[in-house]
């Protein structure tokens, strides 16, 4: 596994279930994946609901297809609240601030400047 697809993998992890993530990924070719994928109202974004059974299909989905690679902007968001913003195949990304991060994930992630912790949201 890739320091970039644990990154992926450890955020979703974090977010409550039921969470939405919002992906713009006009090259993603996962077709199990693919088939959970909704649109929405936000221009170049598709959307799947993150709960425990599409949270493994996109784990599974990172670490059989590096589906990452495909992502070029991704948003996850909690009852409409912006709790996470990913860039580059979720290479960095900044993170809400109202999240509890376990200190091993600050370690990893945030020290060593692959996630920001946003001072606004």
């Amino acid at each position: 596994m890739t320091i970039e697809q644990s990154f992926f993998i450890e955020i979703l992890n974090i977010m409550p279930l039921n969470s939405v993530c919002y992906l713009q990924a006009p090259n993603l070719e996962s077709s199990t994946l693919l088939k959970k994928i909704e649109d929405t109202d936000y221009p170049y974004y598709k959307s799947i609901k993150i709960n425990r059974v599409n949270k493994e299909l996109i784990i599974d989905s990172i670490l059989n297809e590096d589906i990452q690679d495909d992502i070029q902007s991704i948003q996850i968001r909690f009852d409409g609240v912006l709790l996470f913003e990913g860039f580059d195949g979720v290479e960095c990304g900044t993170i809400s601030k109202n999240i509890d991060l376990p200190s091993d994930f600050v370690e990893k992630y945030v020290n060593d400047d692959f996630c920001n912790i946003s001072n606004n949201w």
